[in-house]
């Protein structure tokens, strides 16, 4: 199960796994609600029944990071395989949540439960930040630069 990330947070706040989510546009709404449904289950089948599972928010997996957000968010395809990987094999998850990033330096995500799984990410944006640095600044007031989510959250409603 993937979890949305908390992306209408604003940029300046460290959430944690279990920081409460919301959506993030009008148009995330519907399939958030699918998300919060089915983490609820686990959590209620993990309490009544033992079964475990591990929701997974994954910020921004891509081949490299493409602007200066993906700098916090990002998560190498080795290192996603290593996170599902621990999911799978670890003796004993319970119901965690974890994010799904790599090693980043001020990321906006406390990523402390990943290493009850034995996740260690070994990569990281550094080799790319000074070029992501280089470019051109969002305006002030552009939504993509106060929250988390970048471009999802200019999906709207926003005057």
């Amino acid at each position: 199960m993937l979890r949305y990330i908390w992306a209408a947070y604003r940029r300046i706040r460290l959430s944690k796994c279990w920081t409460p989510t919301f959506a993030a546009s009008s148009i995330s709404t519907k399939g958030r609600r699918v998300v919060f449904y089915g983490e609820n289950m686990a959590q209620f089948y993990f309490n009544r029944y033992g079964i475990e599972t591990v929701p997974m928010g994954i910020g921004s997996s891509f081949a490299e990071p493409v602007d200066p957000r993906m700098l916090k968010t990002w998560l190498s395809y080795r290192n996603l395989s290593e996170l599902v990987r621990c999911a799978l094999t670890a003796p004993h998850v319970e119901h965690t949540i974890v994010y799904g990033i790599s090693d980043n330096k001020n990321t906006w995500w406390d990523n402390s439960k990943a290493a009850h799984l034995g996740f260690n990410p070994q990569d990281s944006t550094e080799t790319w930040r000074a070029s992501r640095e280089a470019l051109p600044a969002l305006a002030a007031n552009d939504p993509a630069k106060i929250y988390q989510g970048g471009g999802y959250v200019k999906m709207g409603p926003f005057n």
